[in-house]
């Protein structure tokens, strides 16, 4: 079951619909839970982006909205993903090495 990934409307806020891709049978509940923190997570990487206004890779996102490294990186990749599709952000064709070793790339606000 996909739920949804957030949709800009007029007011430039964000409507969530596929933003946690549930890959496990859940509850009801937890499926619920699992989706508000997807959604908020897409809401604070949109906010992160608007408040510094350069480009960031997924992993200094992560370091920036998520210092203790609570929530997995891929989390973080998921919904930087998202707002990519949706164009809210925009990949850029920096790269930078991540902190696996291998090239990540920057993204940036879409300027529309």
């Amino acid at each position: 079951m996909k739920t949804k990934t957030p949709q800009k409307n007029a007011r430039n806020k964000f409507n969530f619909v596929d933003a946690y891709y549930e890959t496990v049978n859940l509850s009801s509940k937890q499926l619920d839970e699992q989706i508000k923190k997807a959604t908020s997570q897409e809401a604070k990487v949109v906010k992160l982006f608007e408040s510094i206004n350069k480009p960031m890779t997924a992993s200094q996102v992560w370091q920036k909205l998520d210092p203790l490294q609570r929530t997995p990186i891929t989390s973080w990749r998921r919904a930087i993903t998202n707002l990519t599709k949706l164009n809210v952000l925009q990949k850029t064709t920096q790269t930078a090495t991540g902190p696996y070793g291998m090239p990540e790339h920057y993204y940036k606000l879409h300027l529309k």
